[in-house]
């Protein structure tokens, strides 16, 4: 009886360890599996059409469709690889651009981008926007820039850093422009531009998609940075201006009124203002700024405002033979410098409330 015990507690152990390799080979073999097939859908890099770049213009012509829409037109700027290469910069190889622009026409961005689907044998990758350009044409029609907007906030492939641009003139011909400088990426050259505006007195802070979403769905006026193109270079200069109620254009502001916008905000962090004393020209460079405002509505017929504004900076450059040390010298020159603030902030906040009414 003891002995029949012992030989079937043997036969118990061999069949579970059998068991346990079994177990352990169907285990690998499903994981695998798994880790094989996890490529399935994979597309290589060299099939990827990288967007780096997006115009959206009126198109030729445009009037309201039968769904009640503007015709528009968007232009993509795709990555070309081997025009962008080392050798093709230094001149070694066949001349081929770095780049190419497809454009198209409809009712939509999202009809149009289908369109331009069939236009490439590359598969459309919008990860790597940098900016999207909008002509000036396109935000003065009511709420088109919103609608506009749209796609690319609900678009997962869209990230929310990508910078937003309002353009004067066409749109599209911004990513067609030549910077030489051994920049051959349109799109590439205006992003760089807009990181190097971020100490101008001339504009504001880049301005990124996220913070146009939050824009449009709040309630406060609002303002984007402002492109125009010249002969031989691309200027970032002035704000456009949209109403926060229902996000309409309503007009722009210049260099100047830009600036003081920057100061009632408190939003510069270099640039510099020009004074005179004794008919001798200075520059006051801002090093911080600190805005603040104070709304009065004890009487609701007369709403009051005030402004108090902060500057802290140093003078760079003077002209003529005065000491700054000089008994009362740096307190003529302080009054100057706020006289000037002064009247940068009171030209922005007059045009912002009688002629552009936001």
């Amino acid at each position: 009886m003891d002995t029949y015990f012992v030989c079937n507690s043997h036969q118990s152990q061999r069949s579970e360890r059998e068991w346990l390799k079994k177990t352990c080979l169907c285990l690998v073999c499903g994981i695998c599996l798994l880790l094989l097939g996890g490529c399935w859908d994979s597309t290589n890099i060299e099939d990827r059409g990288f967007i780096i770049g997006v115009a959206i213009d009126m198109a030729d012509g445009s009037e309201r469709t039968s769904k009640g829409n503007f015709e528009v037109s968007l232009t993509n700027q795709l990555v070309i690889p081997a025009g962008d290469s080392p050798a093709q910069q230094e001149g070694t190889g066949s001349k081929q651009e770095a780049y190419k622009n497809i454009t198209g026409t409809g009712d939509s961005i999202f009809t149009i981008s289908h369109q331009l689907d069939t236009r490439t044998s590359k598969q459309p990758y919008y990860e790597h926007i940098k900016v999207v350009l909008v002509s000036e044409e396109v935000v003065k029609h009511k709420q088109l820039f919103s609608s506009i907007m749209d796609i690319f906030l609900r678009d997962p492939e869209m990230r929310r850093n990508i910078k937003v641009v309002i353009t004067k003139g066409k749109a599209k011909k911004y990513l067609s422009f030549n910077a030489g400088e051994g920049n051959q990426l349109p799109a590439i050259y205006i992003n760089q531009i807009l990181e190097n505006t971020l100490q101008s007195k001339r504009t504001i802070k880049p301005v990124r998609l996220g913070k146009v979403h939050e824009f449009l769905l709040g309630n406060d006026s609002f303002a984007i940075p402002v492109a125009s193109m010249a002969e031989n270079s691309i200027d970032f200069s002035g704000v456009a201006v949209f109403h926060g109620y229902n996000n309409t254009f309503v007009g722009m502001l210049d260099p100047a009124e830009t600036m003081g916008l920057n100061l009632t905000t408190g939003s510069v962090e270099g640039g510099g203002v020009e004074f005179k004393i004794s008919d001798r020209l200075m520059s006051f460079e801002i090093q911080d700024s600190r805005g603040k405002v104070k709304v009065d509505t004890s009487n609701s017929d007369k709403v009051k405002l005030q402004v108090k504004i902060t500057v802290e900076g140093r003078i760079d450059e003077m002209f003529g033979d005065k000491r700054l040390l000089r008994e009362g010298y740096i307190d003529a020159m302080e009054k100057r410098i706020s006289e000037k603030i002064k009247t940068l902030v009171e030209r922005s906040i007059t045009k912002s409330q009688k002629r552009i009414e936001c």
